[in-house]
């Protein structure tokens, strides 16, 4: 996870070239293509980001969609802005719909982004801020109350020998707790 900042401009980065299969290739992190790109789906998203579907489909959209992995770059600007300090931009809900949402759109590529970018940010958390690492157990519990709670969870099997105060365990537990809670709620309607 890169931040380049000047003037108050900030660019969260999580994929680079590497990162995105055959297809088309992310441009590099320094390029002004990537910052152009960045810029036209962070207004997307603040001209739609109250009605969920609408920004999705707008985001999906993207006029040079063929020439870049799209989904990667979209899923980069939504946590960019969902984990952006101290505060994001709008209601955390908001970019959990919206990811929500693209997930229905495009089943075929979305979720497995998604959860790559899941895993990235998880191998990352011991450095990750208090407040985004809230941020983070909110979402992605969210995001499984919404697709059955399914996750390959034994991918992070490694865990469970850390020390239970431990970032990496502290967040399995949260998130599982928020679980619990919204599967409560299912049950109770």
């Amino acid at each position: 996870m890169i931040i380049y900042g000047q003037h108050n401009i900030y660019s969260f980065r999580l994929f680079d070239y590497t990162d995105c299969p055959e297809g088309p290739i992310l441009p590099g992190a320094h390029s002004i293509e990537r910052f152009l790109i960045e810029e036209h789906l962070h207004s997307i998203i603040e001209m739609y980001h109250l009605e969920r579907k609408d920004c999705a489909a707008h985001l999906l959209n993207f006029p040079y969609k063929l020439k870049i992995p799209l989904e990667y770059c979209i899923v980069e600007v939504i946590f960019a802005e969902l984990l952006h300090m101290p505060t994001p931009r709008y209601l955390e809900i908001a970019y959990g719909a919206i990811l929500i949402e693209l997930c229905k759109l495009q089943p075929s590529t979305m979720p497995q982004v998604l959860a790559q970018a899941t895993e990235m940010l998880f191998m990352r958390i011991d450095s990750m801020n208090v407040s985004c690492f809230d941020r983070f157990v909110n979402w992605f519990s969210y995001h499984l109350s919404n697709f059955q709670f399914r996750w390959s969870w034994e991918d992070w099997d490694s865990c469970l020998t850390l020390d239970e105060d431990h970032p990496k365990p502290k967040f399995i537990r949260e998130t599982m707790l928020k679980c619990m809670r919204y599967a409560y709620y299912l049950k109770m309607c």
